[in-house]
């Protein structure tokens, strides 16, 4: 469902499992799952901590070309915009969340 607001894309909620790696190490990845994307971002939960301002390579775990959405996409290079505690996360029982912002490198076309 879209969200109506002052955003400068459309936004639309989802839950997609993902793999998030440096762009500098693409072999040490974490899994998270988004909440919403649009053409522009989107808003990722997961355990890890990581640095804002840096650039990452997000894995959609259910690619499929035919997709309408970010699972379009392999992967998608985009750079943590703004990061914040989150309250939960689904299937996880305890530990620390976070929820990010990413910013693609460039607009995605769905």
């Amino acid at each position: 469902m879209a969200e109506s607001n002052n955003r400068r894309y459309e936004r639309y909620d989802c839950q997609l499992p993902v793999q998030i790696c440096s762009e500098k190490d693409p072999e040490n990845y974490y899994y998270g799952l988004t909440y919403n994307y649009s053409k522009g971002g989107m808003y990722v939960k997961m355990e890890a901590k990581l640095n804002p301002d840096n650039y990452y390579l997000i894995k959609m775990l259910n690619y499929s070309p035919e997709s309408k959405g970010p699972e379009k996409h392999r992967v998608i290079d985009a750079r943590v915009r703004w990061s914040k505690r989150a309250e939960s996360y689904a299937g996880l029982e305890h530990g620390y969340y976070y929820g990010y912002g990413f910013e693609y490198s460039s607009p995605v076309v769905y």
